[in-house]
């Protein structure tokens, strides 16, 4: 048996963000300089960090990055030296604490109005952004606690406030602490409270999680420990301490210490997820691992160090070790009866390693970090991560998702040509950006080009944003006319999934409708 002291149960605390964001919205640290690699590589739009700054981008090859906030100086094209994506993130808080916000609503930042600091003008300045909606929005007096009921009714509005504004845009539901069964319940009553509140599922165009196996209630007590339990939930079904005894571990409903790295039990949630998502509708969605890595610190202080049951350290090689078990298994993990179809039924499709470094005042030495405390060079995880990234192909893969058929109507009725438009959605499942510009063709019966679209450079890839291009047709004859749209671009891996087909019909009869995404989906 080990002995736990409070430090230590408090280092259990130390997840998502934590030291930076109890008490409110603290602001992102000053950037700061990394020393350059020899060679860029990257960006591989799969593997991202989370961070505070805006660092080794091209040294460790990431793809994407999130710093838990929305942040303007990281909105811009420009914000990384190789073009990883940054993703917004939209926090809450409850009203009140003693409730959660269940019967006094919750707070927004930023503010859901189009004033200089709201959220408006910055979906506006940015279309097509995928925004998070909360951070672990279950986890009572820390990060977002919220009522699964409240977060329902939070989450309503900011979809909608964001889809009003631009509909390209790709909103994501918030990551919770992990998916246990006691998080899975809470992720049921949202589920629920807001097929009743509204009368509909919830829209979600990306799915988020964390995995990070916590206790959630001390053995024998059932006080909070860890990860708490979620709001709003059951405690019954809450996973338990072990209480430093290494024999427990065996039991579903304790989680050891010691099976934080566990790769069974991080495939377990992962799976867990996914097939919550396929039985709820949701498995052509996306799915994004906002947070994983090692929580427990391995050093405090004063020296001493915060051991297992099984009386091993949280060393950097531990959690050396544990990225290269993980990122095996999500690099190649797929299941066609949960994956994503579009991805060819990759069970996550993008991951976030947590976190960039140790934020200055965290005197709980953290094993996970990517860069040494000075950020001058890379620590031996972060070299890890980085030689897994420079290992992957990066491709561009676009697929052409869905062209809409069109009905319109020359202006005499006769003889004149129609203006039409064909609405085309187009998604990268490949594994980096495109760099230059998708050009869309729609051909006549002849393979003649009779109108095109555009798509800048830069759309990212994994199968998480989608393009909306409406093709504008303005010399439509009277009757139906049988159409192709067509994707073009030199970068494109695959050209199989480039076509399709699409009906206008000019002058149609007044009783004539047409699919408006009648093919694609």
């Amino acid at each position: 048996m080990i002995g736990y002291t409070k430090n230590i149960i408090q280092a259990c605390l130390v997840m998502g963000g934590v030291l930076l964001l109890v008490g409110g919205f603290a602001s992102p640290t000053t950037p700061q300089t990394l020393i350059a690699a020899p060679e860029a590589i990257g960006p591989y739009c799969r593997a991202g960090t989370a961070t505070w700054d805006s660092l080794a981008e091209s040294q460790i090859g990431l793809g994407w990055e999130l710093d838990f906030f929305v942040n303007n100086a990281n909105l811009g094209p420009s914000a990384y030296g190789n073009g990883a994506e940054y993703i917004p993130m939209i926090r809450f808080s409850p009203k009140s604490d003693s409730d959660y916000g269940l019967n006094s609503g919750y707070n927004v930042s930023p503010a859901l109005n189009d004033d200089s600091s709201g959220l408006g003008g910055r979906i506006d300045d940015y279309p097509g952004r995928i925004w998070i909606v909360g951070n672990e929005v279950d986890r009572r007096d820390v990060q977002d606690s919220l009522m699964p009921q409240t977060y329902a009714e939070a989450y309503h509005d900011v979809y909608h406030f964001i889809k009003e504004r631009d509909p390209s845009a790709q909103v994501a539901f918030a990551g919770l602490v992990q998916v246990s069964p006691n998080r899975v319940e809470y992720l049921d009553i949202v589920w629920e409270t807001y097929r009743q509140k509204y009368g509909t599922d919830m829209p979600v165009d990306i799915w988020t999680m964390h995995v990070y196996p916590l206790p959630e209630v001390n053995l024998g007590t059932n006080t909070d420990a860890g990860a708490s339990y979620a709001l709003g939930t059951d405690i019954a079904s809450a996973v338990k301490t072990s209480g430093g005894d290494a024999s427990l571990c065996s039991r579903d409903d304790i989680y050891c210490y010691a099976e934080h790295d566990s790769i069974d039990l991080f495939k377990e949630h992962v799976v867990r997820m996914r097939t919550w998502m396929r039985d709820n509708g949701q498995q052509d969605k996306p799915l994004m691992l906002t947070e994983y890595g090692i929580l427990y610190p391995y050093q405090f202080e004063d020296g001493a160090t915060f051991p297992d049951e099984n009386g091993n350290i949280w060393s950097p090689e531990r959690a050396r070790d544990w990225l290269n078990e993980a990122n095996a298994y999500l690099e190649t993990a797929t299941d066609s009866s949960i994956g994503y179809p579009a991805d060819d039924y990759k069970l996550v499709q993008r991951w976030n390693w947590f976190r960039m470094f140790t934020p200055d005042g965290d005197i709980q030495a953290n094993g996970s970090a990517l860069i040494n405390d000075e950020k001058t060079s890379l620590t031996v995880v972060g070299q890890a991560y980085r030689d897994r990234i420079a290992a992957q192909s990066l491709y561009v893969d676009l697929v052409l998702e869905s062209a809409g058929s069109t009905v319109g109507k020359t202006s005499d009725g006769v003889s004149s040509d129609a203006s039409v438009t064909i609405p085309v959605t187009v998604r990268n499942v490949g594994t980096s950006r495109t760099n230059s510009v998708t050009t869309l063709q729609l051909k006549d019966a002849s393979n003649n080009v009779v109108a095109t679209g555009t798509i800048p450079t830069h759309m990212h890839g994994c199968g998480t944003t989608v393009a909306h291009v409406d093709i504008t047709w303005n010399s439509a004859p009277t009757g139906l006319s049988q159409m192709t749209v067509q994707l073009v671009n030199a970068e494109d891996n695959n050209g199989s999934d480039n076509s399709l087909p699409v009906t206008v019909f000019v002058d149609a009869p007044v009783q004539t409708y047409l699919p408006r995404f009648g093919f694609g989906q």
